[in-house]
C-alpha cells in the first residue's frame, strides 16, 4: 500500500486524502539556483526580511535535492534529511524511503523545483509554494520496471511549511496536496 501511495504522489496525485507517508521525489538543485545565476543588473542588497524569504525559498529546492538523493541511493543514510526536514515532514520521508527500499524501488531521474515563492507572518515560520515538474523522473522496481501511472500530471504546485532555526531552515511540513501549476 506504501508503494501505491508513494507513485500516487510522485504522479503529482491531487487527492484530498494523502497518506502521511507518500513521496513524490527528487529535484534538481539547479531548478532554485536561477536567482543565484549572475545577472548584468546590478545587484542590490537584500533586508534581512527579504534575505530570510529568499532562504526559505532556497530551502525548497535543497530539500528536494536531498530528497532526491536518498530516493536514488538505496544506499545513502536517511541520516541526511534531518539536514533539510523536521518534525512531519521528516517523520514522512523517513518512513516512506524506508518502505520504498524494503520494496525495491530506486528512482531515476531528477524532477526540478519552479516558481517558488514565500510568505511569512512572523519571520520564523515561511508558508512556501513551489512548482514540482516530476517529468523527468521514473521510480523503478528491481527489475527496472517503472511503477510510474503513465498518465501522471507532471507539473504540480505544493505548499510547504519552513521554519527559520539557529541552524538553518528546514521544511516542517509538506501535505503533498498538489494542485497544477499556473500556466
Amino acid at each position: 500500500m506504501a508503494v501505491v501511495a508513494c507513485l500516487m504522489t510522485l504522479a503529482g496525485c491531487n487527492s484530498d486524502e494523502v497518506p502521511p507517508s507518500a513521496s513524490p521525489t527528487g529535484t534538481s538543485l539547479s531548478s532554485s539556483s536561477e536567482s543565484a545565476t549572475p545577472t548584468s543588473t546590478p545587484s542590490r542588497s537584500l533586508t534581512p526580511d527579504q534575505q530570510d524569504l529568499r532562504s526559505a525559498e532556497d530551502a525548497i529546492a535543497e530539500y528536494w535535492w536531498v530528497l532526491d538523493g536518498a530516493a536514488s541511493n538505496p544506499n545513502q543514510s536517511l541520516n541526511i534529511l534531518a539536514t533539510v526536514a523536521r518534525s512531519q515532514a521528516l517523520a514522512q520521508w523517513q518512513t516512506t524511503l524506508t518502505t520504498d527500499r524494503a520494496q525495491g524501488l530506486t528512482q531515476k531521474g531528477l524532477s526540478t523545483v519552479r516558481d517558488v515563492e514565500a510568505s511569512s507572518k512572523d519571520g520564523k515560520t515561511f508558508t512556501v509554494s513551489a512548482c514540482l515538474d516530476v517529468s523527468a523522473v521514473d521510480v523503478v522496481d528491481a527489475s527496472g520496471k517503472s511503477m510510474v501511472r503513465s498518465d501522471r500530471p507532471a507539473l504540480q504546485n505544493y505548499t510547504y511549511m519552513v521554519q527559520k532555526a539557529p541552524e538553518g531552515f528546514f521544511v516542517i511540513q509538506d501535505l503533498l496536496k498538489g494542485q497544477p501549476c499556473a500556466g
